[in-house]
């Protein structure tokens, strides 16, 4: 186990080691989806997609409610649950086309839903932090 590094201008830790970096998840995931559709075609790349959006939907959900009363971060944008919703709406059709099912109407409707929320709520928070007197710690 190893020890996260210090950093030497001002005493405090580094949130991730050299070596290891947030936007890694993002390179494998896209990796995977590009191999997927190169060797095993489109119905194998929707089963490796939805099922990244729906790992990854939990995961936002999971995260947005927690910090729903309460957030940390400097910005409240972006809003996780809407972004939790279109993960997980999205997921879900994705996998019914790979099956060649017929996408139910209230999924589809969901889906809309969701991007609806997520727009309505990122105008929201953009016009308020846009008329907040003090900018937010970042």
């Amino acid at each position: 186990m190893t020890t996260p590094q210090m950093s030497f201008d001002t005493g405090r830790r580094k949130p991730y080691p050299d070596r290891m970096r947030p936007w890694a998840i993002l390179i494998l995931a896209l990796a995977s989806q590009v191999l997927t559709l190169l060797l095993a075609g489109h119905a194998a790349y929707l089963w490796v997609q939805g099922s990244q959006a729906l790992v990854a939907g939990v995961a936002l959900l999971v995260v947005g409610l927690r910090y729903r009363r309460r957030d940390p971060r400097g910005s409240r944008w972006p809003p996780l649950l809407p972004l939790a919703g279109i993960a997980l709406a999205g997921g879900a059709k994705d996998l019914c086309v790979a099956l060649d099912a017929p996408t139910p109407i209230w999924l589809v409707v969901l889906l809309l839903g969701a991007v609806a929320s997520f727009l309505w709520t990122s105008w929201r928070i953009w016009r308020d932090e846009s008329r907040s007197p003090i900018t937010p710690n970042r």
